[in-house]
């Protein structure tokens, strides 16, 4: 197992010395980094250029050990505890040190202070941690929660009566959109206060950071969601670009919608019936925003990112995954409380079904509509989750005697035509049904429109009826040659005129 560990190279856990350095400083930031993550081990003797076995003179294993226990002991606050051992590998041998996870965080050099002396790990470098990761761990240690915390304003009894409506209709609402069926009750100050969206000082009702969070003050609330959509799949060309600022229960609700008018929409045709679903399945659209805004760190200043590009969807949150909290143990259900009251708001909004639910539930969607598993990215001071986009497959409605070039033609009108009308691009899949009672269909759907709307385009027929522009005009020139319709007047202000009942028209 350790020579599988050593073959794979440096990593977040892992770092090479070949030899014990001079200066014990040269190793002991990497000590403090592994104690306040998820702990490490560091190898003395291997070579980092290329994992090869240097070794420690046999003479010098049992010194050298003993050097870097009292070098960890001395020089971290509060004190580490290492585990010291030796291996022998092609007759050298090696010096592991493993560091454990840190229960008193944060960790730091002695010579720099807990203000310049702490240190974290990220993608295999060893960093100085600035304030806010600093003050995360601090919060994190000590049980404490950085929503929950005072905010520095004042606020009136009208603007927390206010906020407390805004839930209530944010909670019925949601509660009617998933059939729910729920009694929902309006909340109070009181509410409020036990949630720790209020907190009391000097026998007065004071706002934490939550307050700001959900009215959307913007004098003390500056996070966002910034939504891109790109086009190829190295983010070199922008095409579309939406930030939403505010509430974070609008922000959820503003990305999302932004999402489902960007994905691509499947139409699928079963005898006489169409069903368009989207790319992704929406609930697990919802639940990723509502993670991000629910886990992120607030007390980091980057924001949410939504990108979409050719091949994939990343929903990215500020700050990494807690302690104890690993891909593993999420994809079970596993999950550790962030920000307590922005929790508790959400699951009251209605935003959040059951605590822990939302990881293994996007899986089970996504394990049920044949799509590929997303995956989820510990990026140390980020979260992400890859929704992989699947490849693009026309097959549309044609007619038996078309030619394969025309067939071809109308497949790159599809994705042309869809996208110029609803921002997304719309597929369709014929299923088990064959090409002429597929043409007798859309002819009569044809007619059917017509009478409904007489001035109506072909573009936008091709739209509703969610078919190329080109078979549009193609089955309408058949119609009128067999008198099935015709036009009255000019091609821009002219009119339709249906010739025949649509229920009689039959394969001509």
């Amino acid at each position: 197992m350790l020579i599988d560990e050593i073959l794979q190279g440096e990593s977040s856990t892992v770092e090479f010395k070949e030899q014990l350095p001079d200066k014990s400083i040269k190793y002991m930031k990497t000590v403090i980094a592994f104690a306040n993550g998820r702990g490490g081990r560091i190898y003395f003797g291997i070579r980092d250029e290329d994992h090869s076995i240097v070794g420690i003179p046999s003479d010098k294993l049992f010194p050298t050990m003993d050097a870097i226990t009292t070098a960890i002991s001395d020089s971290c606050e509060p004190t580490i505890f290492p585990d010291v051992s030796s291996i022998t590998m092609d007759g050298k041998h090696v010096i592991v040190v493993d560091i454990q996870p840190g229960r008193q965080r944060p960790y730091y050099l002695k010579s720099k202070g807990i203000q310049e002396g702490v240190y974290v790990r990220v993608s295999g470098t060893t960093r100085v941690a600035d304030r806010s990761y600093i003050q995360e761990l601090l919060l994190e240690d000590s049980q404490r929660f950085y929503d929950q915390m005072p905010a520095d304003y004042e606020v009136s009894k009208e603007e927390i009566q206010e906020l407390c409506q805004s839930l209530y209709q944010t909670a019925s609402q949601n509660a009617k959109d998933k059939a729910l069926g729920l009694d929902i009750r309006p909340i109070t100050a009181n509410t409020l206060l036990s949630w720790g969206v209020l907190t009391e000082q000097d026998g007065r009702l004071v706002p934490t950071h939550t307050f700001s969070m959900l009215s959307g003050n913007e004098r003390y609330f500056l996070a966002k969601v910034q939504c891109g959509v790109f086009r190829g799949t190295t983010r070199a060309l922008l095409v579309s670009r939406q930030e939403f600022w505010g509430p974070v229960q609008k922000q959820v609700r503003d990305a999302y919608e932004f999402l489902l008018s960007k994905i691509n929409i499947r139409t699928k045709i079963q005898g006489l019936y169409r069903q368009d679903t989207y790319e992704f399945p929406k609930e697990s659209l919802r639940e990723a925003i509502v993670n991000a805004v629910v886990h992120r760190s607030y007390l980091e200043p980057a924001n949410i990112t939504v990108f979409l590009d050719d091949d994939r969807l990343e929903i990215t949150s500020p700050g990494g995954l807690l302690q104890t909290v690993t891909i593993a143990r999420m994809k079970e259900g596993y999950s550790k409380i962030r920000n307590r009251a922005l929790t508790y708001a959400f699951i009251y909004m209605n935003l959040i079904d059951q605590y822990g639910s939302g990881i293994p539930r996007i899986l089970k969607e996504f394990q049920e509509n044949s799509l590929q598993e997303p995956k989820f990215l510990d990026m140390d001071s980020d979260f992400r989750i890859v929704f992989q986009r699947e490849a693009l497959v026309h097959d549309l409605v044609h007619d038996t005697k078309d030619t394969n070039h025309d067939t071809n033609h109308d497949t790159k009108d599809t994705t042309r035509d869809t996208g110029e009308t609803n921002n997304s691009k719309t597929i369709e899949i014929n299923a088990d049904i064959d090409s002429t009672s597929s043409s007798l269909l859309m002819k009569k759907k044809i007619c059917s429109e017509l009478q409904k709307n007489p001035k109506v385009t072909q573009e936008k027929l091709s739209f509703t009826l969610s078919v190329s522009l080109a078979t549009i005009k193609r089955l309408m020139k058949k119609m009128r040659d067999e008198k099935q319709i015709t036009r009255i007047g000019n091609r821009r202000n002219g009119t339709w005129i249906v010739l025949a009942n649509p229920n009689n028209i039959v394969q001509g």
